[in-house]
């Protein structure tokens, strides 16, 4: 028998998106049953989840799986790792991550995606069952389509094509399918200490299929405990109600708000761009989000304490360190201007996810090999940047000795993202997965072919 000729670049492509097409029935189908999983971020349902992950993988030529249930004390080695306040665990939440290794002598790079999502809650509010995976026309609906088990699928089915296709890569392909990115990032952290790194690394948020995010904002959540004096009912003059201090507290956070979107404006273009989707810019580089009031706990009691929760997000001009600051000493103000807490002041707690912003040069090669081939799949590319933040914060800056990857977002888009009726294009999906394949393809460079 003769030896086949090997393929040419073009005949490896056009076999390559014709695999793809031809598995959409089935990528729709794990989207499905991973979309009924309700996979809210720290329960169990996120190992049910990965579980549908690691069996899509499985036994794909070529893929080697790597399953790992991350530990608190192993995040601690990352400077900015999230800050706990209670007792946490892992156990049964495991990362998935799947590496296709290649020959040698290529760019290596890390497609990185959450497999956690936020609560459906107030279901009643929703057209659409938030777990049911209803397709209706191209939208898929339900809980975690967009955000983001609609990139999951398409990143899965990238690799995927390639190592069943026999396409052979000089450069490593290291797919990573991670824990809780909605409640700290925990899971990418555990993979970025582990030591998975690369040339570059495509985050598949939902961004929609033409376009890249090159820049995202950082930010840092906070709790301000204030304390006031309880008193009971018909001695309720004599106590110092901590709703009300809570409430000069609020209006100086508002204020710093303000005075920093000023000071800000017109820094950060790729962060300003005006909204035109979900992920887009929001006309302003730093927002800051005042999420959660509690205060006392009996009506007849004058209110001894009250906190606020809040998240402040910023651009990459700024350190999280001197945002920080900025909070805390619009706090103390508020403080000093009351008498009561001048004299017991308030407290300002830092938790959860703590992460840096970054933008990257639209000249860069990963941006310019990614744009290409959404170019020529989906059609012309837009770059934008948005002030929300994602895994991206833990790969792209450098921090310490972890990070400075040049890492873009790209994923399908769709709607409702963290509220009603979220919902995903499905040829956003297969759309995707072909310019991902594609892109690394050209990125990690190809040995070999069928």
């Amino acid at each position: 028998m003769g030896h086949r000729p090997k393929m040419s670049p073009e005949e490896v492509r056009s076999h390559l998106l014709s695999y793809i097409e031809s598995k959409k029935n089935e990528q729709t189908q794990l989207l499905e049953d991973l979309v009924k999983i309700p996979s809210i971020s720290c329960t169990q349902h996120e190992g049910a989840a990965q579980k549908l992950v690691e069996r899509s993988l499985r036994g794909t030529h070529g893929i080697d799986l790597d399953l790992w249930e991350p530990r608190t004390e192993d995040l601690s080695a990352y400077p900015l790792h999230p800050i706990r306040t209670g007792e946490w665990t892992y156990d049964g939440r495991p990362n998935v991550v799947g590496i296709l290794r290649g020959t040698g002598g290529g760019k290596s790079i890390i497609l990185n995606g959450h497999i956690d999502v936020v609560s459906p809650e107030p279901v009643k509010e929703w057209k659409h069952a938030p777990w049911g995976s209803e397709i209706v026309g191209d939208k898929m609906y339900g809980r975690g389509t967009m955000d983001m088990k609609g990139g999951i699928a398409a990143m899965v089915y990238a690799v995927r094509a390639i190592a069943e296709s026999g396409i052979k890569l000089r450069g490593d392909v290291i797919l990573e399918s991670m824990v809780e990115e909605e409640y700290g990032g925990g899971g990418t952290v555990a993979a970025v200490v582990k030591g998975y790194k690369a040339d570059a690394a495509i985050i598949c948020e939902a961004t929609s299929s033409n376009s890249i995010g090159i820049a995202s904002g950082g930010s840092r959540f906070f709790r301000v405990k204030i304390y006031g004096k309880p008193e009971w009912p018909h001695l309720a003059h004599y106590g110092v109600n901590a709703i009300g201090l809570a409430s000069k507290v609020y209006e100086a956070l508002l204020e710093l708000d303000r005075e920093r979107g000023l000071r800000l404006r017109g820094k950060h273009p790729m962060l300003e761009s005006l909204r035109a989707g979900d992920m887009r810019g929001p006309g302003r580089p730093t927002n800051m989000t005042i999420g959660v009031m509690r205060a006392g706990d009996w009506p007849a009691t004058v209110a001894g304490w009250a906190e606020i929760e809040g998240r402040v997000g910023f651009p990459p001009s700024e350190s999280g360190h001197d945002v920080q600051r900025e909070v805390e000493q619009a706090v103390r103000r508020a403080a000093e201007g009351d008498p009561w807490m001048l004299e017991h002041p308030p407290e300002v707690e830092w938790w959860g996810a703590r992460r840096e912003a970054f933008e990257l040069d639209p000249s860069s090669p990963v941006v310019q090999t990614l744009k290409k081939n959404v170019d020529s799949l989906v059609g012309p590319c837009e770059l934008y940047g948005t002030s929300s933040a994602s895994d991206a914060a833990y790969i792209a800056p450098k921090v310490g000795a972890y990070g400075g990857i040049p890492t873009v977002s790209y994923g399908p888009g769709g709607g409702g993202a963290h509220t009603f009726d979220e919902y995903v294009n499905l040829q956003e999906v297969t759309d995707v997965t072909k310019v991902l394949a594609s892109t690394i393809i050209d990125w990690c460079g190809r040995d070999d072919a069928l």
